[in-house]
């Protein structure tokens, strides 16, 4: 499960930027940073919000 979140945490971060992923998420720019190196566990919560954000706004070619 890790390796998806960081994956789609990546690719979201490529399309939109990590100030803007982390103002959608509502996550200091920190916590984006420790859930990008698997620092600290992404909770559930946010990690249904990067995932709905994603399917609504991108492509559906999440490699």
């Amino acid at each position: 499960m890790l390796d998806t979140q960081k994956r789609l945490l990546e690719y979201a971060v490529q399309r939109i930027g990590r100030a803007a992923l982390a103002a959608r998420l509502r996550v200091p720019l920190a916590i984006l940073d420790d859930w990008l190196m698997a620092l600290t566990p992404m909770p559930t919560a946010k990690f249904i919000a990067l995932v709905e954000y994603v399917l609504d706004h991108f492509d559906s070619n999440v490699h």
